[in-house]
């Protein structure tokens, strides 16, 4: 091992560039020992770690080892989970859901006017009935004052006066009474006719919502048709496939999508990474069945013949 002028052995280290031209001192014995060791922090080792990881993420080989066409249907298998998210999304965000709690909204709203509105219409009936109540023994009084007079039967001038006293005065309420009944008769008119209102109107959204909910009923079912296609599709190609190789799957799936993507044109097509060329040189090394894993994303790597390899 070479030595510097005070007699310290040098360690070769390697810089990255390839020339050999770095060394380490070592203290005496230092092999014995161990001790003289660069620190963690030492510039050099510093710059050996950034030249580490200054490179593009590549993919990673893992120690898994699965039959190539198992490899492949996992792209199937891919495919066909992301068609049941793309439907099961669908069958959330339909419109129709949208639109139905809409118009469900104005129909509860519609229903509470025309409560408020039919009691406004059983008050003002109860009212009528009150004044009706009045009405009828004043107009009898007057009836039969007036008939007395008219037959003779009150003769003393102060009875006369009398009589007619009260006859003025049961003339003049018949006519508040009779006035207040038209005002109340009017007004029960206007509601009833602002309850007819709101009974065609809310029968106006029930239809809509019928329709919407036909609609709505017929795409869902059409949905959980092909979600049922889906999953016997699935459970067809899965029962064909490596338990280890489905696990590995199934973990990645949790955390993304899909747990496979193609490795075409050296660009992971489930996250878009580009492959380095360091990393395809691998991947080109590696048998077929090794199982690649994307460095970014963490997908299984399915090869073929569009990868580029």
């Amino acid at each position: 091992m070479p030595t510097n002028s005070a007699g310290l052995s040098l360690r070769p280290f390697s810089c990255g560039s390839g020339r050999g031209c770095c060394t380490v001192p070592l203290s005496q014995n230092a092999d014995q020992r161990g001790e003289n060791r660069t620190p963690s922090n030492h510039p050099i080792r510093t710059a050996v770690r950034r030249a580490g990881s200054a490179g593009v993420p590549s993919a990673r080989i893992t120690s898994m080892q699965a039959d190539p066409a198992a490899q492949a249907l996992l792209l199937q298998i891919a495919d066909i989970d992301t068609q049941t998210r793309q439907a099961t999304t669908r069958k959330r965000t339909l419109p129709e859901h949208e639109q139905l709690a809409d118009l469900n909204q104005r129909r509860q709203q519609q229903g509470e006017q025309q409560v408020v509105v039919r009691t406004r219409v059983e008050d003002a009936e109860t009212a009528l009935e009150r004044v009706e109540a009045d009405l009828a023994p004043a107009k009898a009084r007057l009836t039969r004052n007036e008939q007395r007079l008219d037959d003779g039967l009150v003769s003393d001038p102060r009875s006369i006066k009398a009589t007619q006293d009260e006859i003025a005065h049961l003339k003049e309420r018949i006519d508040n009474l009779e006035e207040q009944e038209l005002e109340i008769m009017q007004r029960i008119e206007d509601e009833n006719a602002r309850l007819a209102e709101l009974v065609a109107t809310r029968s106006a959204i029930e239809d809509e919502m019928r329709t919407l909910l036909a609609s709505r009923n017929a795409t869902v079912a059409e949905i959980d048709q092909a979600l049922q296609t889906y999953a016997t599709q699935r459970a067809a190609l899965v029962a064909k496939m490596p338990t280890d190789l489905m696990a590995l799957y199934h973990k990645i799936a949790e955390r993304l999508d899909t747990g496979a993507a193609l490795l075409k044109a050296r660009r992971c097509t489930g996250c878009g990474l580009l492959l380095d060329a360091s990393a395809m040189a691998r991947i080109v090394a590696a048998v077929p069945a090794e199982v690649v894993r994307c460095e970014e994303c963490g997908r299984i790597l399915v090869r073929t013949a569009e990868s580029g390899l």
